[in-house]
């Protein structure tokens, strides 16, 4: 995997453990450039931070923060801010599709995901939902395809030069 992107404020390193106790947990498999990167970065905030569609077919979109798989000392650990307790809670609740793991955010909640079945990447929107389309409807709607690989999504981030205007 080429190096792309740098991250600060990262949480506690991870170990393959650590990687594999959430997999086994979820009863999911990351893939290898997944794995790759959060062996590397848990979690954080990338130095380049807009998702640009390399055809021109989406919008560009701005990610606030990767999601830590595990630990988070400014929480104390709370499960409700990692990957593993996040997508169990929001599994459970129906507020995700059980194909979609988020492992980011942008500035409104709304999540970059990657897909366990596929490993593709997905954008899925929380801040729309239609009282007139089933769940699975809105979980389709909602569900924007962006990439195939994890590692094209991170290699995609382009730095935010208005950011600094």
């Amino acid at each position: 995997m080429t190096e792309y992107n740098d991250f600060y404020e990262c949480e506690k390193p991870l170990t393959p453990a650590d990687i594999g106790y959430v997999e086994e947990e979820l009863s999911i498999k990351f893939s290898d450039d997944f794995k790759k990167h959060y062996l590397k970065f848990n979690g954080g905030t990338p130095k380049n931070t807009i998702w640009v569609d390399v055809f021109g077919k989406y919008d560009d979109r701005e990610v606030r923060d990767f999601i830590p798989i595990l630990y988070h000392e400014a929480f104390e650990n709370d499960p409700s801010f990692t990957l593993d307790g996040r997508v169990k809670e929001e599994w459970s609740n129906a507020e995700v599709p059980k194909n979609l793991i988020p492992f980011a955010f942008d500035w409104v909640g709304n999540y970059f995901c990657l897909d366990h079945f596929n490993q593709k990447i997905y954008y899925f929107i929380r801040d729309v939902w239609s009282d007139n389309l089933t769940q699975d409807q809105n979980f389709k709607v909602n569900s924007v395809f962006l990439c195939d690989t994890f590692e094209r999504f991170v290699q995609s981030l382009v730095f935010n030069d208005e950011e600094d205007a």
